[in-house]
């Protein structure tokens, strides 16, 4: 996220999954665990990547297995 803001940085290969937040482990009074994504990331102008990644500026088409 922070490449963009560099003017000579160009983004190869295909967007990031969008997972940015650490983890918040938690346990509920029943025992039961979960875990939750608790911090938001947004770039300068206010955008939050998350689920759709941070795009490339130049795309490969490449097999994902």
């Amino acid at each position: 996220m922070a490449s963009q803001n560099l003017p000579k940085v160009k983004r190869i290969g295909s967007n990031t999954e969008g997972v940015l937040s650490d983890i918040l482990s938690k346990k509920s009074p029943n025992g039961s665990e979960y875990e939750l994504s608790n911090e938001i990331y947004e770039n300068d102008k206010g955008i939050d990547y998350k689920k759709i990644g941070i795009p490339t500026n130049y795309t490969i088409n490449y097999k994902k297995k």
